[in-house]
């Protein structure tokens, strides 16, 4: 059974976390919701999709109308999505020796794509999970057993590489191998887990043992 490396992308693999939680802060206060900040942005992307974290700071439901208009404003923020230095090489690396990749992330398929495509990241990703595919958002283990089930491993054979706790909850709920990526300036503090400084760092914590 190969091994498998499954990433987090907004954050982990791609620079878009700035853009992504400036859209949701614009969001709520456009539809007189309150002011929100990273930190509280952050904390409630566990709940569940963007309807579900819009719904949170609103105190009502949102309409779909809303919903696109939500995800409009993210698309025209993103006009360019660059990987974070480091990280095609570090893909090549894994690739290489012989490592099977996957991307679990809590954003919808759309932006996900958008996101793999115009960074060129998306073909070193056969498996795709995103938070629309999942019945639990992370921390719980749905999403990343599902991308392992795709590569057709198990999760106990797999790492996990995110750079929030909710992504590194995950990994240790589904018995793989947390990676926390700490390479963006804006990364959380999650102190008791494996930390990796640099994308070049990830090929010798995930692939020995």
């Amino acid at each position: 059974m190969k091994k498998a490396v499954v990433f987090d992308l907004d954050g982990t693999l791609v620079d878009t976390m700035p853009v992504i939680v400036g859209g949701y802060a614009a969001t709520v206060r456009e539809l007189g919701g309150p002011e929100v900040g990273r930190a509280e942005i952050l904390g409630a992307f566990p709940l569940g999709t963007a309807a579900v974290v819009l719904a949170h700071f609103l105190g009502r439901p949102v309409t779909e109308a809303e919903l696109a208009r939500h995800r409009a404003g993210i698309r025209e923020r993103v006009t360019s999505v660059e990987a974070f230095p480091g990280v095609p090489e570090m893909l090549d690396t894994l690739r290489t020796d012989g490592a099977v990749l996957a991307v679990y992330t809590g954003a919808s398929r759309v932006g996900a794509e958008r996101s793999l495509t115009m960074s060129g990241l998306a073909p070193y990703f056969p498996v795709l999970v995103t938070g629309e595919e999942v019945a639990r958002q992370k921390p719980a283990a749905d999403g990343l057993r599902q991308a392992c089930a795709a590569l057709g491993t198990d999760a106990a054979r797999a790492a996990y590489v995110g750079d929030t706790e909710a992504d590194l909850g995950c990994a240790t709920a589904a018995g793989a191998r947390p990676v926390h990526a700490a390479w963006d300036a804006a990364a959380a503090v999650v102190p008791g887990h494996v930390r990796a400084e640099h994308p070049r760092e990830v090929p010798g914590l995930v692939l020995g043992g």
